[in-house]
């Protein structure tokens, strides 16, 4: 796997063990073929079609509050390395601000965990 999808298999795996209640959900944008191919254009058209947004972040979670009554949802974007967000990147993140969600981006494990703690998710790491 590349540096990315190690980090992101990581963050996925963390919260699977640490985070009961929490659903995690694993953006798909990156599946398709290569952006070299005949068929890579047409696989944009049809993502788009099937509503699907440039930029969008790397994992959605989603869980419960701590009165158990309120849906929480936070996105994270995951860079490997020295790897900064895109434009898109960038943009989808703050429009999702604007929706009063919580949404940012980092470049480690640790980074990851400490955004979870900061939104407040639900953890039973110590």
């Amino acid at each position: 796997m590349k540096p990315e999808e190690n980090l992101q298999a990581a963050c996925v795996d963390y919260v699977r063990k640490c985070c009961p209640g929490v659903i995690v959900i694993a953006s798909l944008n990156k599946q398709g073929p290569s952006k070299n191919s005949k068929a890579f254009f047409g696989y944009l058209a049809k993502m788009k079609k099937l509503g699907m947004v440039k930029g969008e972040c790397d994992l959605r979670l989603h869980w419960l509050d701590q009165t158990y009554q309120y849906p929480m949802t936070c996105y994270i974007e995951l860079k490997a390395g020295k790897n900064k967000p895109t434009d898109e990147q960038i943009d989808f993140m703050l429009a999702i601000r604007k929706l009063k969600i919580d949404a940012d981006w980092t470049n480690s494990l640790e980074g990851f965990v400490n955004l979870l703690t900061k939104w407040g998710v639900p953890t039973n790491a110590r």
